[in-house]
């Protein structure tokens, strides 16, 4: 995962006490009570873990038995620390402060809040903190919300300039280049929506089958989403006139097939 230079700064209030704050002005992940008890949580008291987060090592305060349970990253992290001598600790000075604390609430079953302009930078940097922390459930999710609000653009609104993602191939095209191919069930998700409901230019597909690059993801998830389109539409004798080059390496890593 490729550093992101973060702006240093400090905050006016510790982490544990600022964070507790807005947890309980957010809605919580899956029920009332469920949040309120692991907002609680935040009491540094109770923590048996310290994670170190950006360029200026922000102090985390955790819970093993809470983050383990969510990241796989961590989850190796606490089994590799020494249970004796030095606290447990652990530094992520790749990821920003504000991103983790987005997971970090994810994790504690605060729910997850999509932002209000849908700017790809912020959809991103989440998902690839997430994908490094092994937080496939937030992933997932945010891949749930995109879909649902593409779903809603296509069918509620009338103008492309009303619609709340403004260009969902580009924002797709840009989560395909930061993702590898163990995450094509989940991107496939969103991108099956638009072509669905929004349709595309089919010359457009063609001239994309045919680039050649090192990372065309994207262009997997897009042809395999038509290939599924064009099956569940077309019988079989239908289906005999429609055509297709074999490829020699596969789309999601290049390597060889």
């Amino acid at each position: 995962m490729s550093v992101d230079p973060e702006t240093i700064s400090e905050h006016a209030e510790p982490p544990a006490k600022r964070l507790r704050v807005e947890i309980s002005e957010t809605s919580p992940g899956p029920s009332a009570e469920y949040g309120q008890m692991l907002g609680k949580l935040w009491d540094p008291d109770f923590s048996d873990f310290a994670v170190y987060v950006g360029l200026n090592l922000q102090e985390y305060k955790l819970h093993r038995t809470i983050i383990c349970a969510e990241s796989e990253f961590l989850k190796k992290a606490c089994k590799s620390n020494k249970s004796g001598g030095s606290p447990r600790r652990v530094e992520l000075r790749s990821i920003r402060t504000n991103i983790f604390e987005v997971v970090l609430k994810w994790i504690y079953g605060c729910g997850y809040d999509v932002p209000e302009d849908y700017e790809a930078s912020k959809l991103l940097d989440t998902y690839t903190a997430a994908d490094y922390l092994g937080v496939h459930s937030l992933k997932e999710e945010i891949m749930r919300k995109i879909s649902g609000t593409i779903q809603v653009d296509v069918t509620k609104k009338k103008l492309t300039q009303e619609c709340t993602i403004q260009n969902p191939i580009h924002l797709m095209w840009r989560f395909a280049q930061v993702s590898s191919s163990k995450d094509f069930d989940v991107l496939q998700k969103p991108v099956q929506q638009f072509i669905a409901l929004r349709g595309i230019n089919t010359e457009w597909v063609k001239g994309m089958a045919s680039v050649k690059d090192n990372h065309n993801l994207f262009n997997g998830l897009v042809i395999d989403t038509l290939q599924k389109m064009i099956f569940s539409n077309f019988c079989q004798t239908c289906r005999l006139g429609l055509t297709h080059e074999s490829r020699l390496n596969c789309r999601g890593c290049d390597q060889k097939l």
